[in-house]
Order: structure tokens, then sequence, then C-alpha cells
């Protein structure tokens, strides 16, 4: 693309949080989520007026003829002046004309939680994959399955996920209305959010790590869960490798573990720790990194998720993206509606659009 404009500007994001939107060529515009529990590994955002007052003085070695890998290469040299909530906005900007592929994702709706989004519970989310032909049917029927928990419920998190009471109970409500629909059900423990010196706190009571991977295994056979994401704490590669290899059939899936960081995906790959990865484009702070880890764990069989942050905006160009990937994690209902519907958009324009082959077992 030939770059003959380009600038970023502070704004709000749909929980009030500042982030970033850029603009190139007067024409494409996106702008960066901020996620409420992070990743230590992930790419480290500036406060959005230093970056914008940095890019200020650099912004004229933006302008020219980039490919999308050149462009992120710029601004991976610049991340320590812009930080990454700007670089993510200005490669997603980039990113946003791009062609669109025809196979779409399989979706994991966030249905119910807890944890550092709110709620009662420890576990952050709870989520539901249908076995669906199209996207629309897809987000029909996750729609339907939250709208069900929601006669249970009177509250939602920050991510419009229903508050329905403790794990236990959550966990119970949502299996039984899943069921309803033959949907998939899947969670997002989180664990590094309550890992402290060493132990998995629930309140007062501590446990250790094999005391947490037995209550993982129990769960998954008690729930039948599809999916596990972070079940223990991001440093833990040996222990998310014994899980996998426990809990076969199930998905166990990295996200702060990896932090969308090519260097610990290949370790994690090497010592078979995961066979699912998340992709969030703000933990790496541009998107040819979630390209080149979306290939690489193709390769691997490890099944790549493009996942939302929980501070979004209106911007979707990330379900854009989510068309390089078989599973995508973008919410349901409240502000997450801007994603969804820009899928559906997709789908009607795509020629010949189909569904992932990712079985949903």
């Amino acid at each position: 693309m030939l770059i003959n404009s380009i600038s970023i500007k502070p704004i709000k994001n749909l929980l009030g949080g500042e982030t970033i939107e850029a603009e190139i060529n007067n024409r494409y515009t996106a702008s960066s989520p901020i996620g409420t529990s992070k990743s230590s590994y992930e790419a480290k955002a500036l406060p959005a007026k230093i970056a914008v007052r940095n890019f200020q003085k650099i912004k004229s070695e933006f302008l020219g003829d980039f490919s999308q890998n050149s462009f992120d290469e710029l601004l991976k040299k610049k991340m320590h002046l812009l930080g990454s909530t700007a670089t993510t906005a200005l490669s997603l900007a980039f990113f946003k004309p791009s062609k669109p592929l025809n196979i779409f994702p399989h979706l994991l709706g966030n249905v119910a939680g807890g944890g550092a989004h709110g709620g009662f519970g420890y576990i952050q989310e709870i989520l539901t994959t249908p076995k669906a032909k199209t996207i629309g049917e897809a987000i029909a029927i996750n729609t339907k399955i939250w709208k069900d928990i929601g006669k249970h419920a009177k509250k939602t998190t920050s991510e419009s996920a229903w508050i329905v009471g403790d794990d236990l109970k959550a966990l119970q409500i949502v299996r039984k209305i899943a069921d309803n629909y033959s949907a998939k059900m899947g969670i997002d423990f989180a664990a590094s959010q309550i890992y402290k010196n060493g132990f998995y706190c629930y309140g007062k009571k501590k446990i250790i790590k094999e005391k947490q991977m037995d209550y993982i295994a129990e769960l998954r056979n008690r729930f039948d869960l599809y999916y596990i994401e972070d079940p223990l704490n991001e440093t833990d590669f040996s222990g998310f490798a014994q899980l996998k290899k426990s809990l076969k059939k199930t998905l166990i899936c990295g996200d702060d573990l990896i932090a969308t960081n090519k260097k610990r995906f290949s370790v994690a790959a090497k010592r078979k720790s995961i066979n699912a990865v998340i992709i969030k484009p703000n933990q790496a702070g541009n998107v040819t990194d979630c390209l080149e880890i979306i290939k690489m764990a193709k390769k691997r069989k490890i099944v790549p998720v493009v996942s939302h942050r929980s501070g979004e905006t209106k911007d979707a160009t990330i379900s854009l993206l989510a068309l390089h990937a078989p599973l995508a994690k973008l919410g349901v209902a409240g502000n997450r509606i801007y994603k969804l519907n820009e899928l559906k958009r997709l789908w009607r324009e795509a020629k010949k659009p189909g569904m992932s082959k990712l079985r949903i077992k």
C-alpha cells in the first residue's frame, strides 16, 4: 500500500479506558483494544498522549510504499517510542483493506463468567461452541444460549457474559442449556489471576499446582469440556504439557502462557504444552506476528484462536483476521456485536463461503 497520509489520536474504548485510533490515507481506520487481565509477556503499552507526541516526530518515516510485513517491521523498530496500543492500531489500519478469505471460524461465545471481569466465581469465562454450517447459524445459536442463561441472572460482566453465581452453579446452568442446542462447552480459567506465591488462591483457600490440575481434570470430566484456556499460571509450560497429555480430546489453550509471542509459542510447541493458542493483536503489537504464529500453529497441528480483549472498541478489523483461524473468541452480546456483524457482512460478500473444517466433536 502506498501511504500518503497517516495519523493517530487518543480515543476511549467501550469501557471508558484510553486507547488509540489510527487512520491511513484518510480512509482506513482501526483502533486497539485493551486487556483487563494481561500476561506479563505481552508487548507493553505507553500512555496515549506520549505515543501520539512521539509519533508526530517520526510519522514521516511511515509515508511511502509498504507491504504489511515491511510496515510492521518498522512499527517493531519504533515500539519503544509508540508502545503496543499505537502500533496495534496502525498495523490493523494497514491490514483493513486486505483481501478476505472465504473460510470462516467456529465461534467460542463467552456466555457466563467472573474472575477479573467481575462476578462471583474464579473462572473468568464460560464459553459455548455451536456445531454450525454458516457463520450466521453459529452466531444465532450462541445468542439463543446467552438469552436462555440470562433467565437465571440479572447482571453481566464487562464482556456482557452473565453472572449466575459461583463457578459450579454457573457451569451447571451453562452445561444444561448448551446441551439443549448440542453445543460444546469450554472455560477460560485465566489462572495467573489467582496464582500467588506458588499457590492457586480461592479466597482464603490455597492449593498447590497438583491440586489445581486435579480440579481442572474434575471440571473437564464433570462438564465434558471441549476447550480449557489458561488452566495454570503463565510460566508453567510443563504443567500445561501434563494436562494436555492427560486430558485427551480437549483443547488446552495458551493465552497468558504465550502472549502472542513467537519465541514463547516455539517453546510451548517444542515442549508439547498446548494444542491451541490464543492470538491477540495487541499482545504482539502488530498483525504480521499474529499471522506468522497462526501459520506456525497450523503447521504443528495446534489450533489458533483469534480473540478479542475485554476493553474493546467499535473497530471490527479483528473479524477479518479471524478468517485466518479455525476458531475465534469474539463474544456474544453487548458491544461484541460489532465484530459479529462484520463476520456476517464478510460471509455475505464472500464467494462460496464455508466454515472451518475443525471438528466440533
